[in-house]
């Protein structure tokens, strides 16, 4: 099964957007899929060619789109006014995908075949299992990023950015094609300069907002790779696609979250660069020049007024209380990444010292 996917998986790497960049090994919840087969064989509907024939025909131009063997998919749909989708992976070549009745009511044909590929999306680039545990900052731009990865994926699947768009809007407002007017540039007009309060709420949550979404796929519709095809694949137009995503993602949603990290960071490397200055005993010139250019002259006069005041013991004391509470601090920023951030900051300060 395994070797029967390559195809669908490279397309689905190929066009994953780069703040997607926590790559792991999809998580076997083979125990979850089972229990979810055992309910919703008796709670659900087996979507098929004899049952369901309209909704099965749907699922196999997505397989076909994506290049996934259909014997590797299986699908349920479920009563419940809420529009919603979800997918489990039972291993690397197996997935379940769960539909609500609500959402097979409220969209058309075309836009189920976004949402479909958009579970897909998900199955295809192992992030099933990325994030487990508790969720830090990072841990939930990590998965804001991986929506943007799948919507690219829905898209391929449903081949109509519009669809995809009217797909986005009847889902997040829950009304039919009856009672909407589909203007997608004044949709996207609605979205503001978020205070404290909007950026706070955009960044406790695991997915982007709808209409940054639909600008992150606008961008990434006018790439060559989506208008013509693989033939015209570009790493580097792509990167540049994903700059401008990051942009909105930064400006919207991410900008202040980023910016505390890089103070954790820098904050870190200011205090192991004080433990090398008081390694000898002695903040020599070359050291405070060191020091100056990385941290600038405000803090190097902090740091020689702050140890000119304290004894050899007290200064070490002090240099070692600084860096415990700049260890933790990235801790709690980086939870998952942090011996990869501490070893980069930490070459870093060592070549400086060397």
């Amino acid at each position: 099964m395994a070797n029967e996917l390559h195809e669908a998986r490279k397309l689905a790497r190929n066009i994953r957007f780069s703040g997607d960049s926590k790559i792991t090994s999809a998580a076997d919840e083979s125990d979850t899929v089972k229990h979810i087969r055992a309910v919703f064989s008796q709670k659900g509907l087996l979507v098929d060619d004899s049952i369901t024939p309209r909704l099965s025909k749907l699922f196999q131009e997505v397989y076909r789109q994506l290049r996934i063997p259909p014997s590797i998919v299986t699908a349920y749909v479920y009563s419940s006014p809420e529009p919603q989708a979800s997918c489990f992976a039972t291993d690397a070549s197996e997935c379940v995908i769960l539909f609500t009745s609500g959402l097979t009511n409220l969209l058309a044909e075309q836009e189920l075949q976004f949402v479909i590929g958009h579970e897909l999306g998900h199955f295809l680039l192992a992030h099933h299992g990325a994030h487990q545990g508790e969720e830090s900052p990072i841990e939930l731009m990590h998965q804001r990023a991986m929506e943007i990865s799948v919507d690219r994926v829905g898209l391929v699947a449903c081949r109509n950015v519009d669809v995809a768009a009217r797909s986005m809007i009847k889902t997040l407002s829950g009304l039919n094609e009856d009672q909407l007017r589909f203007d997608v540039r004044q949709f996207m007009s609605q979205i503001e300069n978020p205070d404290d309060t909007g950026f706070r709420i955009a960044q406790s949550s695991t997915h982007p907002s709808m209409i940054i979404r639909c600008r992150a796929l606008l961008w990434f519709s006018m790439s060559d790779y989506f208008l013509n095809g693989e033939s015209e694949y570009s790493i580097d137009q792509l990167a540049h696609v994903d700059k401008e995503i990051e942009a909105d993602l930064d400006r919207y949603v991410d900008g202040p979250l980023r910016a505390q990290m890089e103070i954790i960071k820098r904050n870190l490397a200011f205090w192991l660069s004080a433990s090398h200055v008081i390694a000898d005993g002695v903040f020599d010139k070359h050291e405070q020049t060191i020091i100056s250019e990385n941290f600038g002259d405000e803090m190097l006069n902090k740091l020689v007024t702050t140890l000119s005041g304290m004894d050899e013991d007290d200064v070490e004391s002090f240099i070692t209380a600084k860096l415990n509470q700049s260890h933790q601090e990235l801790v709690a920023a980086f939870p998952s990444d942090y011996e990869s951030v501490l070893e980069n900051i930490t070459n870093n300060i060592s070549k400086h010292f060397s």
